[in-house]
């Protein structure tokens, strides 16, 4: 590739390209995939903008690629971005990597996105995609990685000195309401300004004649010679002065049309309107019950209610008048006297043979120390009433 001057892109060469993308994505050897991404960098450049449809499939796997810690695999694929970028509008791939989820693919794409816009000046930078990325960028400026941050800070230097300090202001509003933010951009765009230069590469300047981006793309109108007398169009005739002595005619009115009231139309007669019959209710008809999922029982026909008729007041028996007399509350019913309570007695102690004679004694202790069981009830044994 070092040997060969401008190349086209084939249908081999295209097939070799996509072989190459594939391994720079999957080979797990480093320095196999660094050298597919050198390789494809020079094809790159060498082909300029017929390398642009495979640049737009190259860049989102670059800039997952990028996550790699691998300083050489990472340089190959920093280079193969600049490359990649000659040939190709910034609205093909300008939101790829911003989003990604690994903090070093984010860090390593704002820096390119940085690059990119140092290297343009605002005649042919698009200013569109600058809005579009501007949500992103700000996104990136409060990522929890402090390098990204760094990064995004770096995007936002590249703005202002690619599209001036009102403009980047304008786009970037929040960057510069935080005084810390806006402290940093000044070392950083004096640092852009000696690596780029304050004008357009000539690769950018390049891409914006060939896109036709920007205000390089229009052609100013030609110049005619100091001295030259300017021609006049065919198409259009010069107008003459009128002469001095004619007097301004003017023109006499023209006559107005009469007025004519609108004529209003007299009402159309209305149909005379038929009555409505009113709308007789249905008969209400009783419905089985709704069984979900249970079969029908068989139901019975139903029947009529039979009305049975009494027997005229001459046919019937007569009765004779029984007087009520109505229950006293409190009073036995059949006037039967209630039986006598009997008196609740105390329990008496129970032996093998049966319930114990009423003067026994209750248990041993008691006979020990002279209890006695009597009708009234238990008794002292002198000794205590002796002390007591």
């Amino acid at each position: 590739m070092e040997n060969v001057g401008r190349i086209e892109i084939s249908e081999r060469l295209t097939e070799i390209s996509k072989i190459l993308m594939k391994i720079v994505e999957k080979d797990v050897n480093v320095n196999v995939g660094a050298i597919s991404a050198q390789i494809l960098a020079e094809i790159a450049k060498k082909s300029r903008f017929s390398f642009s449809a495979l640049a737009l499939r190259a860049f989102p796997v670059v800039f997952d690629k990028l996550k790699d810690k691998n300083a050489i695999l990472r340089d190959a694929l920093v280079e193969f971005c600049d490359e990649a970028a000659n040939t190709t509008p910034l609205s093909a791939y300008s939101e790829a990597g911003l989003s990604n989820k690994n903090p070093q693919a984010r860090q390593q794409t704002a820096l390119f996105l940085s690059r990119f816009f140092a290297k343009n000046d605002p005649k042919i930078v698009e200013t569109e995609e600058v809005k579009q990325l501007a949500e992103h960028i700000l996104k990136t400026s409060n990522d929890a990685d402090k390098e990204v941050r760094k990064a995004a800070l770096r995007i936002v230097a590249a703005v202002q000195k690619c599209l001036g300090e009102g403009v980047a202001k304008r786009l970037l509003a929040e960057v510069y309401h935080d005084k810390l933010k806006t402290e940093k951009l000044p070392p950083l765009i004096e640092e852009l300004e000696k690596e780029f230069e304050s004008s357009a590469s000539p690769e950018m300047l390049r891409l914006a004649k060939h896109y036709k981006i920007g205000s390089s793309s229009t052609s100013a109108p030609p110049k005619t010679a100091a001295g030259a007398p300017k021609r006049l169009s065919s198409a259009v005739a010069p107008r003459r002065a009128p002469p001095a002595s004619a007097a301004p005619t003017r023109r006499a009115p023209s006559p107005k049309a009469p007025v004519v009231a609108p004529t209003r139309r007299a009402p159309s007669p209305k149909a005379p309107v038929a009555p409505v019959a009113p709308v007789k209710p249905k008969p209400f008809v009783a419905r089985p019950a709704p069984n979900f999922g249970k079969p029908r029982a068989a139901v019975a026909p139903a029947r009529a209610p039979q009305i049975t008729q009494r027997a005229p007041a001459a046919t019937r028996p007569a009765t004779s008048a029984i007087r009520v007399i109505p229950i006293a509350p409190n009073v036995v019913r059949n006037g039967a006297p209630a039986a006598p309570r009997k008196p609740i007695e105390i329990a008496r102690p129970q032996t093998s043979s049966g319930i114990a004679a009423p003067g026994a004694p209750r248990s041993r202790i008691g006979t020990k120390f002279g209890w006695k069981w009597t009708e009234n009830g238990l008794k002292k044994p002198e000794i205590f009433m002796k002390k007591a």
